[in-house]
């Protein structure tokens, strides 16, 4: 008897990941979001042996903040002096970075930037390190800053932007269908660089919803910054004065303006840590949204895989994930009647379950862990054979 033995290759990547500029490690630990985050590059690493460099906007502080042998932390401003004024750090970058990377001897296989803001850093190291470049975007910034009515000239800049990450990344990748329409559409590029990358949520379960959930849960929830892109109004207009309450996670420049016009029943939060919010979700039969545009919205997909019942507006980006009556409620912001709507889900508890137990279903084949590192991998290995 013979046996033939095979040997497999898995060749373990060095990836320089590049936070987005100005930001450091530290501010990711004190948004609460650091454990979800590491979370991705924990789970690649054990499955992939991939390895990091973050590069980041802060000091010699973000070095004691992890303690792993598989990230290497590259504060950029504990070896150049950081200015008052953004033109002068950036020039600074520009002039002494290509000699910092060479000085500490930095080697890594491949760029990673999940950014558009600042990209130009990421450009900047693939020109003088020859290395592959990819650039991921949770939504498209010259469209959002259409929708956000953004003066002519930044807007303009926004498109150049893109354009020019567009032709000069290895690989450039977005969260949803419409946006990868939208990019096709508009800019000139080899369309095979560009993929859809969605986001990843943690898995959870289905509510068993029965008549006891449906008096004692009264209360819900929205999570998301307190902009005008959210349009809190909306949803403060709808629920105050109502038997419900309505409260909200997040924080914003609308703060103080949308505190002033809530009834009682209008609770606002602020923000929270990830492993606080992710265990909230359980607390919640109805999520409620009024969002005027997104890219791949979390806050949502992290609802429903909690098995919360979404009830989201009609627009683009949001109608990708949910399937009216299916998975979620999609409903109209002129036409419809929330607190009409919810009554109506309340008197049809088969039907409340149903949705629930889809919505999770949805996130597990499109938004799962395993799907996005099983992809990010399949992005290294594409962008080093090019």
């Amino acid at each position: 008897m013979y046996f033939v033995l095979f040997t497999i290759n898995i060749i373990c990547v060095k990836v320089l990941f590049l936070f987005t500029y100005g930001t450091s490690l530290k501010n990711w630990k004190d948004s609460g979001y650091l454990p979800r985050e590491l979370n991705f590059f924990e789970s690649i690493n054990k499955k992939y042996g991939t390895s990091f460099i973050f590069l980041t906007f802060g000091d010699d502080k973000d070095e004691n903040i992890l303690n792993n042998d598989f990230i290497n932390i590259l504060p950029v401003y504990k070896f150049l002096n950081k200015k008052k004024n953004k033109l002068h750090n950036t020039i600074n970058l520009i002039l002494n970075l290509k000699t910092l990377f060479r000085k500490l001897n930095i080697e890594f296989d491949l760029i990673k930037t999940n950014q558009l803001f600042g990209a130009w850093i990421a450009i900047f190291i693939k020109r003088f390190s020859k290395k592959p470049l990819i650039i991921r975007t949770g939504y498209d910034l010259f469209l959002f800053s259409r929708k956000d009515k953004k003066n002519i000239f930044k807007t303009f800049l926004y498109y150049l932007l893109t354009f020019i990450c567009l032709n000069i990344s290895t690989l450039y990748t977005v969260t949803s269908e419409n946006d990868y329409r939208f990019i096709k559409k508009r800019y000139i590029f080899k369309k095979d660089k560009l993929k859809i990358r969605r986001n990843w949520v943690v898995e959870g379960v289905s509510k068993n919803i029965n008549q006891s959930t449906i008096i004692k849960k009264r209360n819900l929830v929205t999570v998301g910054r307190l902009e005008h892109q959210k349009d809190y109004h909306y949803l403060i207009n709808t629920f105050s004065n109502s038997e419900y309450f309505l409260d909200v996670i997040g924080s914003g420049t609308l703060d103080r303006e949308l505190r002033s016009l809530s009834s009682s029943n209008v609770n606002f939060v602020g923000n929270m840590n990830f492993e606080d919010l992710n265990s909230l979700y359980e607390d919640y039969l109805f999520y409620v949204s009024a969002t005027n545009y997104e890219g791949n919205p979390k806050s949502i997909l992290e609802a429903m895989s909690k098995g919360c019942i979404v009830i989201a507006p009609d627009i683009p980006n949001v109608t990708e994930i949910i399937e009216n009556n299916e998975n979620g409620i999609i409903y109209n912001k002129l036409s419809d009647n929330l607190i009409e709507i919810i009554e109506n889900l309340k008197n049809d508890i088969t039907k409340l379950n149903n949705i629930s137990t889809k919505a999770v279903e949805h996130v597990k084949l499109n938004n799962s862990l395993n799907l996005a590192i099983e992809n990010e991998h399949k992005d290294y290995q594409y962008v080093l054979s090019k």
